[in-house]
């Protein structure tokens, strides 16, 4: 084989060979697929922990984590499974965003700005696309007034930059949004069970 390599490395390493080779590739690929890697299904009450960080500078940096679902199974009914899907898809998705928005609290260089893992306004609109999109659960989101405080929650992350009085208290903080965010989950996650029945 490597005489054969050898003799032929002109061929072979032109774009006829490239592409011949790219072409093989691409066909063992479809031909032999990798199995998808389910996630794990996990039903906890939300915890947020809050791990600082202090480095050089008088600077605390708050990582919170928001990751364990608040939507618990449904029923057998196929309508039941679907409302399911889109709680827990709605559930993942502002999660997500409550993550991005918490890097409002860091400081201006800790993310790049067009990010979408931590752009805290992409993270913003995401959020208010994923709580008007949900089709089969509108009705309880507007009742429930969960669209309500999401808009708190921005508006508490926007007064974040907001130019203030040099004499006013009560800048918006790390923890403050932690706080919040923690109560809109624990929200959340009551609202889903109610609409769910368990």
């Amino acid at each position: 084989m490597w005489t054969w390599l050898a003799q032929n490395k002109e061929w072979v390493f032109s774009g006829a060979g490239l592409t011949v080779i790219g072409l093989g590739i691409w066909i063992v690929r479809r031909l032999f697929p990798r199995p998808p890697v389910g996630a794990p299904h996990v039903t906890q009450s939300p915890t947020i922990t809050v791990a600082p960080s202090v480095t050089q500078s008088p600077t605390i940096t708050v990582a919170p984590t928001f990751n364990n679902s608040v939507v618990v199974p449904p029923n057998n009914s196929t309508f039941s499974h679907a409302r399911y899907a889109e709680w827990q898809r709605l559930d993942k998705d502002l999660r997500a965003c409550l993550r991005a928005m918490a890097g409002t609290f860091l400081p201006l260089n800790s993310y790049k700005p067009g990010d979408p893992e931590a752009d805290p306004r992409a993270a913003i609109q995401h959020g208010y696309d994923a709580l008007q999109g949900s089709l089969l659960i509108a009705d309880v989101i507007m009742k429930s007034g969960l669209l309500d405080k999401w808009n708190d929650l921005v508006v508490y992350t926007h007064s974040r930059h907001e130019p203030r009085d040099p004499e006013q208290r009560g800048v918006p903080t790390p923890i403050g949004f932690d706080l919040r965010a923690k109560d809109f989950l624990i929200t959340l996650g009551r609202v889903a069970r109610e609409d769910l029945g368990a």
